[in-house]
């Protein structure tokens, strides 16, 4: 168990899941409590899986003050896959992107699938990014900005509320901060 603020808790998940990966516990500080069904551990041990139990399962919690509480719990990957079920659809980021404007809308109104994502888009490119549940909000998303794009050529970025990122070129570290200052 580990005590603190919200990104102690996140930072604190990260050594529980390689514990996880390696069957080793970790060893904070701390002991065994009385009449608990858990234990701290005080030195780093091996992470002995129990018969009983389907797979290891770890436990971060982060405790902060005003009653800001962040808990998340680990468990163990199941390499053959049982049991593992979608409980929600995830969401998927769709990208576009073309040298020009013009050329990213011809790509938006035509059938052309989005970029793999296995190289990094040029930085004079115009892009689009999509983040979208399924194939059909991906599809409303797509029409929405082509028709966003197609009635505003000239636009450097825009965003629309569902989803739909649009920016005409890359921008570079840095320049975030300055092209807000020069916009005052």
């Amino acid at each position: 168990m580990r005590r603190g603020r919200a990104d102690q808790a996140l930072a604190g998940a990260a050594p529980e899941g390689a514990s996880a990966h390696h069957q080793r516990r970790t060893a904070p500080r701390g002991g065994r409590l009385p009449q608990l069904p858990f234990y701290v551990n005080t030195l780093a041990q091996p992470w002995i899986a129990d018969p009983a139990r389907e797979r290891r399962r770890a436990a971060v919690s982060s405790f902060g003050f005003g009653g800001t509480n962040f808990h998340c719990v680990l468990e163990e990957h199941d390499p053959n896959g049982e049991g593992l079920a979608v409980l929600a659809p995830a969401a998927r980021v769709h990208l576009w992107h073309a040298e020009e404007p013009a050329a990213l809308l011809d790509l938006l109104e035509s059938d052309a699938a989005p970029a793999d994502g296995t190289e990094p888009v040029p930085a004079g490119h115009a892009r689009l990014a999509l983040v979208a549940s399924g194939a059909e909000e991906a599809a409303e998303l797509r029409a929405a900005a082509a028709r966003e794009l197609r009635t505003r050529p000239e636009a450097e970025e825009f965003v629309l509320p569902r989803g739909a990122y649009y920016r005409r070129t890359a921008l570079l570290g840095g320049e975030g901060g300055r092209a807000k200052r020069l916009a005052r």
